[in-house]
């Protein structure tokens, strides 16, 4: 009897404790027949991550990778397709926030903690540099689905030469300070403006608006939160109000600015600042597309978290080789990648703080674009749309409501009012829980 009751306690105490995956080594991988399909979107720095650190690692180890770099028009719905349960044509795939939702809802990644946490155990050199945020990029249900790659997060960029001309000696800390130094920089007679931003229609009017949010704490999973939906909140209603006054200091035709006339306006001298991705700084840094590339100066702002856009990879559910691909994601956000690509001139920012521990980047970044990147990398909210299939229809409503705040046809107060209960009606339409 008692050796029963010994081998049961035995049994028990063996159930008791959960299997902790060990951390994968590409070097102790069988490559025989390893063939992955990869899908990433085309930019700069994506196109360098695939044709020279992706395909030198497979070279290396002797697999073979199938890459498609897929232009972003028109991508999400090419993603969602190739990933149907029919389908699961990739096994590897660049993702944001947009995709999320879809993704995690039909069931077509699988989520990575085991990956990360053996890492995590082993204490590898790739997890003691990688940033929280980027392991963060994406949790729900306690689950995380996605490493982040590149740090598309919010900085402030600003003329440095306009404002020592407006007079201005500290360089705003928060969303409150910009829009103050706005009105001192602000002189529309002789063309000169206090603010550059996304007010367009097709969709970039809600980016600014995120971006106030995020400094302000808004959140899609609010603790302690009445509901799901978040524009009851103080903080959606500060953001809205703070849009609403940005447009007093903005250039003339800011209703159809997208990401590239807010940045011209910037390089032409017509803006003093702009909060938005420091990838895009990169454009105010080169010689070839602005004569006042010396003029510019970089800050993150203070807040409850900032703005975190930027690339992520996810695994797809239905592939044969999850840790060859967890591999990859490893070469993607390894220190190795990541300062190197900094250091050729393909990337300008990314989730790594022992990357930024070495000074060597200064000899091609400015010193204090790398200082903003790496306060707001830390603190970046990535998930800046709810994850939920429903987003981008939920998006499209934000951009017709603020557009009718910024126009003046509803005040900021009735816009907020209204993007909460169509939010509600979206969510209750399709049986979206949430709490009431």
């Amino acid at each position: 009897m008692k050796k029963i009751l010994s081998l049961i306690l035995v049994l028990v105490l063996c159930l008791g404790f959960t299997a902790v995956q060990a951390a994968t080594d590409a070097s102790a991988l069988d490559p025989t027949g390893v063939e992955l399909n990869i899908l990433i979107c085309t930019q700069v720095q994506n196109d360098d991550l695939a044709n020279t650190y992706l395909q030198k690692f497979a070279d290396e180890y002797g697999i073979k990778l199938n890459i498609e770099l897929a232009a972003s028009t028109g991508y999400t719905d090419m993603l969602s397709l190739a990933m149907a349960e029919d389908v699961q044509g990739y096994d590897l795939v660049m993702v944001n926030s947009n995709h999320w939702g879809t993704l995690i809802d039909a069931g077509w990644i699988m989520p990575l903690d085991d990956f990360i946490h053996a890492e995590a155990e082993a204490g590898t050199d790739w997890y003691k540099g990688i940033m929280t945020a980027a392991l963060d990029a994406c949790v729900i249900d306690g689950q995380r689905w996605s490493v982040a790659y590149s740090a598309g997060v919010g900085i402030l960029m600003y003329n440095k030469t306009m404002m020592e001309e407006a007079g201005i000696a500290e360089i705003p800390t928060t969303i409150d300070e910009v829009l103050a130094t706005a009105a001192k920089v602000n002189d529309p007679a002789n063309g000169k403006y206090g603010l550059s931003f996304r007010g367009g229609m097709e969709r970039g009017i809600t980016i600014p608006w995120l971006v106030n949010w995020l400094y302000e704490g808004g959140t899609w999973y609010p603790e302690n939160a009445d509901n799901f939906a978040i524009f009851n909140t103080d903080a959606a209603l500060k953001a809205t109000q703070q849009l609403v006054d940005m447009y007093n200091y903005a250039p003339e035709g800011i209703h159809s600015y997208a990401w590239q006339e807010a940045m011209t306006a910037m390089q032409q001298g017509m803006a003093a600042m702009w909060v938005d991705a420091a990838t895009l700084a990169v454009n105010l840094l080169d010689p070839e597309q602005t004569s006042l590339y010396e003029q510019f100066g970089f800050a993150a702002l203070d807040g409850v978290s900032s703005w975190g856009d930027g690339w992520c990879f996810s695994i797809g559910s239905g592939t044969e080789h999850p840790e060859w691909c967890w591999e990859l994601i490893k070469v993607a956000t390894s220190y190795d990648t990541a300062l190197d690509q900094i250091m050729r001139g393909t990337a300008i920012s990314c989730y790594r703080s022992d990357v930024y521990a070495n000074e060597e980047i200064y000899t091609v970044l400015p010193e204090d674009l790398c200082h903003a990147v790496e306060k707001s990398a830390a603190m970046a909210n990535i998930v800046y749309w709810p994850l939920i299939s429903q987003s981008v229809e939920i998006a499209t409503e934000m951009k017709n409501t603020l557009y009718a705040a910024l126009t003046g046809q509803i005040t900021p107060e009735a816009a907020c009012e209204e993007m909460q209960a169509t939010t509600i009606d979206i969510l209750e339409r399709d049986g979206v829980a949430y709490q009431k």
